[in-house]
């Protein structure tokens, strides 16, 4: 299981993953993510999956409120989630 880093623009469809949060220099990533979903510029989720279509299943179940049956829950964070 890998923690992914997900990355969603605020007009695009599907999140698309930025690196591993045991990467060199994740905590950057993470920070400037972070800041960029507060500015409105799109959605930032952390993830435990093992693929990044995993993590995708995963959040669109987390997302649309449904449980999931991928196995347990593997949404580790969703800071500043836009709601425009």
């Amino acid at each position: 299981m890998k923690t992914l880093i997900m990355w969603k623009r605020k007009r695009a469809r599907t999140f698309k993953m930025w690196g591993t949060a045991t990467a060199d220099c994740s905590a950057c990533t993470i920070q400037n993510g972070w800041r960029m979903a507060a500015d409105g510029e799109g959605t930032l989720a952390i993830v435990d999956a093992p693929t990044a279509e995993h993590a995708r299943r995963l959040l669109a179940a987390h997302l649309s409120g449904q449980r999931s049956d991928l196995g347990a829950p593997g949404i580790v964070g969703h800071p500043c989630r836009q709601f425009r």
